[in-house]
């Protein structure tokens, strides 16, 4: 129930921020911002693979 609790809020912080982004001056950062979350998306799940572990880890 904590880490459904802890998505919901991150998820409404990216949303928020995304928000934010596109109705202000800075809408132009919106695809960076989703490709950055897209890509962390991806590095989680990644890590999730024996096999991709290690690869993923040397990136960071």
């Amino acid at each position: 129930m904590r880490f459904l609790s802890s998505l919901r809020v991150g998820l409404s912080t990216s949303s928020e921020l995304i928000r934010s982004l596109w109705r202000g001056p800075y809408w132009w950062l919106v695809p960076v911002v989703m490709g950055l979350l897209m890509m962390s998306i991806l590095f989680v799940f990644l890590q999730a693979v024996p096999w991709a572990a290690p690869f993923v880890y040397t990136i960071f």
